[in-house]
């Protein structure tokens, strides 16, 4: 039998890895596998940064994408255990995929799912956390406007939820085309939960994208993110409720 010592040791290592299991599991960042597999086009992770060869390495200049090894070139980013950090300086913070690697990702998501981890920083101002490609659905730029509201806008349409959440680690999924008709019905998901269409609003100002792909800032070079982004998934079509609430876990 254990003594009284040995017992309070196993019993005080059961208890901090169960306290582990669930502070995991309410981290913003996750491996890859974590999340909804059926038609996942592209997946830039925090933890698994490397690509395809699914490591993670501290000292990354590139961002790959798991499944295809596309990249976004990185500059003036700190990379942490699960995602990585962009200052808000724009052209100075921010990652950049070529237009070829954008047309394969972001431009066959038009018509499906777009999703991205976000913990934005206590700095007021417009900041844009990512910028798909110019075209059709796939013009789709997510970010926050000057009072603290997740904005979205493509080559048409814009609107911002009135919701007050930097400092805390926020999922969106945006259906793409959906969004187009935002004020009939809301195709924009936060933390695993549909936004009602009520929410939206706004005008459109922040432009049109080039045919480049951008993570914590825009092609313009302005209005950089300021705060952490963990994790950018593309999917070939509408993600369900559920698999939409199934990420945000």
């Amino acid at each position: 039998m254990l003594d009284s010592k040995l017992k309070r040791t196993v019993a005080c290592v059961a208890t901090l890895l169960l306290a582990g299991f669930a502070f995991g599991g309410a981290m913003p960042g996750r491996g890859t596998d974590a999340y909804v597999q059926k038609g996942l086009l592209a997946i830039w992770d925090g933890i698994e940064n490397t690509g395809s060869s699914r490591q993670h390495d501290a000292n990354i200049t590139a961002w790959k994408d798991v499944i295809g090894d596309r990249a976004f070139a990185l500059t003036g980013v700190t990379i942490t255990e699960d995602g990585l950090v962009f200052d808000g300086t724009g052209s100075s913070s921010r990652g950049v995929l070529a237009a070829e690697d954008a047309a394969a990702t972001f431009g066959l998501a038009g018509g499906g799912t777009m999703e991205i981890v976000i913990i934005p920083d206590e700095t007021s101002g417009q900041r844009i956390a990512l910028q798909g490609p110019a075209g059709g659905g796939a013009g789709l730029s997510i970010g926050i406007d000057a009072s603290n509201h997740i904005y979205l806008q493509n080559t048409a349409y814009s609107a911002g939820v009135a919701y007050n959440w930097r400092g805390a680690a926020n999922t969106f999924s945006v259906q793409y085309l959906a969004f187009k008709a935002v004020l009939n019905g809301s195709g924009v998901f936060r933390n695993g939960e549909l936004v009602p269409s009520n929410l939206f609003g706004g005008s459109d100002y922040w432009g049109v994208p080039d045919a480049k792909a951008y993570v914590g800032g825009r092609a313009r070079g302005d209005d950089g993110f300021c705060g952490k982004i963990c994790c950018v998934r593309l999917y070939d079509s509408h993600l369900t409720a559920a698999e939409v609430a199934a990420n945000a876990e």
